[in-house]
């Protein structure tokens, strides 16, 4: 499709607006981005033209949908996709019901170990049994009488 009629979701004001393409006027504005696509699929739908996002950059986000049932079919495709900034949306019979995103590299590292600091809370065990480090009995392991 071009995208000479198509609907674009764009930043507009610290919010996100819905306006057609070569317009200077926009359709709706909305306060979260999942709002302004929602409506900008409701036009681009009964208009039968294509919708297009742009991020918080005004930059073209690539977008895909996929229906919940080709997701096993178009897995690796997907990953792929997410790993490319693609913004994926899946499905449930043409409605939207989850986003697949990329994680961030502070996602995927692994967090370095913390030290445990002895002592650090004196005196907030109030009360401790005498027999806390004794072995346990049988019947614990064991699950009844033994």
């Amino acid at each position: 499709m071009s995208l000479q009629n198509d609907i674009h979701v764009v930043p507009y004001n610290g919010s996100w607006a819905v306006k057609p393409s070569g317009s200077d006027r926009t359709s709706s504005v909305h306060d979260t981005r999942d709002e302004a696509v929602a409506e900008g699929r409701r036009l681009a739908l009964r208009d039968h033209v294509a919708l297009v996002t742009h991020g918080p950059d005004g930059r073209i986000v690539q977008s895909l949908e996929v229906e919940v049932h080709r997701l096993p079919e178009r897995f690796g495709e997907l990953i792929a996709s997410a790993d490319s900034a693609t913004e994926i949306t899946v499905t449930d019979g043409g409605v939207p019901r989850a986003r697949l995103l990329p994680l961030a590299e502070a996602d995927i590292a692994p967090a370095a170990p913390q030290l445990r600091i002895l002592g650090l809370h004196p005196g907030s065990v109030l009360w401790m049994a005498e027999d806390f480090d004794e072995p346990l009995p049988a019947e614990f392991w064991l699950g009844g009488d033994a």
